[in-house]
């Protein structure tokens, strides 16, 4: 938000958790802007609404900072590559829920909004089992698609019984499926890629919620 009076403007942008952007400031026609903005992965619309509405109730003079979240539940935006080692790790520990408690996955956007859904239904708050929880539920829903697909079909099949449903090793796993272990990677290396692409979908599609 570029505004030509920063000192008249501040208290409002405070307010509001929009901070100065130094590098953004700009002159036209020897008329200064000065540029606060939002970081809207950071804290996200529901989040910055949530955010407004405490401060109301709570009657916190303007000017005043708004409170950080707790490092714990801090989110986390990850790049696109970041985003897909991470999900991969993830489907590696699928089963066990005390490593996936520590994917960076859940402080994603992916696992936010469920759990403050969650919280705001009277749930048991904002932990970890409840991350992991959300996350295992996303990952399940883009499992569904890709079962109801033809196209996605076989690499469905392929990350079930690898991760989802494990029948041991990947040898194993292909022997269930009764395809040529070369095959059953093949399968499975297109899935985790089509998984990995449906739940960045959903990542990015938070940002803009």
């Amino acid at each position: 938000m570029p505004v030509a009076d920063p000192a008249f403007w501040e208290v409002f942008c405070t307010y509001t958790d929009f901070g100065r952007m130094p590098a953004a400031d700009y002159a036209v026609g020897g008329r200064a802007a000065t540029v606060f903005g939002h970081d809207w992965r950071a804290v996200p619309l529901p989040a910055w609404v949530a955010m407004l509405a405490d401060r109301e109730t709570a009657g916190l003079a303007a000017g005043s900072p708004p409170p950080a979240p707790a490092a714990d539940v801090a989110l986390l935006v990850l790049s696109r590559e970041e985003f897909a080692v991470s999900v991969r790790d993830a489907l590696r520990d699928l089963q066990r829920p005390d490593r996936l408690a520590r994917s960076p996955l859940v402080r994603s956007r992916l696992v936010a909004p469920a759990v403050a859904a969650g919280v705001a239904a009277g749930g048991t708050g904002d932990d970890a089992a409840a991350r992991v929880a959300a996350l295992r539920s996303a990952v399940a829903d883009a499992l569904r698609l890709m079962e109801a697909s033809p196209r996605d079909a076989k690499g469905f099949r392929a990350v079930n019984r690898a991760y989802v449903h494990p029948a041991g090793s990947h040898e194993q796993a292909a022997e269930v499926l009764g395809l040529p272990s070369s095959t059953f990677r093949r399968h499975l290396a297109a899935g985790v890629e089509r998984l990995v692409e449906l739940l960045w979908d959903r990542e990015v599609g938070q940002a803009g919620a």
